[in-house]
């Protein structure tokens, strides 16, 4: 892509690929929030003729960075839902399934408890006193 011709494009290349990335970035942006949505650019790839980009669709929650965010909320209401906050993280078992605790969200008062797969493909919700015998169970 030459400056003289930003919008037309004689072959796909690295740059101009990573240029139309990052402007198709911040439109999905605009269309991510409007759902309560983060999107992240997945990569992508390129011959001459096209290129293909893929970006992910998540909840603010899976969004990198968001454990940290997750970790001090769930600090903060810990003791408020009977856990301890060192109990971030820790692992606990639901029928017969391995979960690690990864998020308190006390605004949703009948499954306020966010668990995720050992694979961290999956996310569930628990209902507090679950967790807290089953972390009971495992010696907390």
């Amino acid at each position: 892509m030459n400056d003289d011709n930003l919008l037309g494009v004689d072959e796909m290349s690295r740059e101009t690929t990573r240029h139309i990335q990052q402007e198709a970035l911040v439109l999905l942006r605009g269309l991510a929030e409007q759902y309560g949505l983060a999107v992240l650019p997945e990569g992508g790839k390129f011959d001459t003729a096209s290129a293909t980009l893929k970006f992910r669709f998540c909840l603010p929650a899976d969004a990198p960075g968001a454990e940290k965010n997750e970790r001090t909320e769930f600090e903060r209401y810990a003791r408020m839902c009977g856990f301890n906050p060192n109990d971030y993280g820790k692992m606990f078992t639901y029928g017969g399934r391995q979960f690690t605790l990864v998020a308190l969200k006390p605004g949703r008062p009948k499954f306020p408890v966010i668990g995720k797969t050992l694979d961290g493909r999956s996310r569930f919700k628990f209902q507090t006193h679950i967790v807290l015998a089953s972390l009971a169970k495992g010696g907390r």
